[in-house]
């Protein structure tokens, strides 16, 4: 008798272990199933539109822009400057780099093709003072053909290239008196390599505002000049 409800209240218990677990596999299933379905979407606010918000923009990739750059054309002013460089011909990337003038483009490519100049020359152990003095020369001349008095004079009458050219035979740019702040095609590297040379300047300012009534005589008689004809 004893053995019968000891066997009967074990049968017992295992029924009721395996309903419970029965149950919790259950409740486990439909909760699984509750987390990984994708809830729906939202109701748009009255007078809201259905279009999605704009995103980050995006931002090009080194290899995008590469590529955007092979785009361009063979055989432009660009790739014979950068040919020319990479061959360490900077005085030819230098007139090619000229022949452009007044573009900013030009006179961006005329300083890195000097600061590669005087990067070599560096490694050669060789004076930098006269390639560091046709930089800073190129910029001011870079911040004198942006001043107003140029970008006001008849176009008509200028012969940009021209105009560069007799700029830098007709002035000198003294690093003492018109320094480096003012420029804005200088880099860091460029102004410590300038006070490394010649210490700081007296002053800093535009190359207009040093050369004053000079340089507005200067540009009025070359834009009274006889315009160059062009083919």
């Amino acid at each position: 008798m004893q053995i019968f409800l000891t066997a009967l209240i074990l049968g017992l218990l295992i029924a009721f272990l395996i309903r419970e677990l029965h149950k919790f596999q259950v409740r486990a299933t439909h909760k699984t199933i509750d987390e990984t379905t994708p809830l729906p979407p939202l109701e748009p606010a009255p007078g809201s539109s259905n279009e999605p918000k704009p995103g980050p923009l995006p931002v090009a990739s080194s290899s995008t822009l590469a590529e955007t750059s092979s785009h361009r054309p063979a055989g432009t002013w660009q790739d014979k400057v950068k040919t020319a460089r990479n061959q360490d011909a900077y005085a030819q990337a230098l007139a090619l780099c000229s022949a452009q003038y007044p573009k900013i483009e030009a006179f961006q490519q005329a300083l890195i093709t000097l600061r590669a100049e005087i990067k070599t020359r560096r490694k050669q152990q060789l004076p930098i003072a006269d390639t560091l003095l046709t930089l800073y020369r190129t910029a001011v001349l870079a911040d004198l053909l942006r001043s107003d008095m140029v970008l006001n004079a008849d176009s008509s009458s200028l012969d940009m290239s021209a105009f560069a050219s007799a700029c830098l035979a007709e002035f000198d740019f003294p690093y003492r008196h018109i320094g480096y702040q003012k420029l804005r095609l200088l880099n860091k590297t460029d102004c410590k390599r300038l006070v490394e040379c010649w210490q700081e300047p007296d002053t800093h300012r535009h190359a207009d505002e040093f050369l004053g009534s000079d340089w507005s005589r200067f540009v009025a008689s070359f834009a009274a000049r006889e315009p160059v004809m062009r083919s």
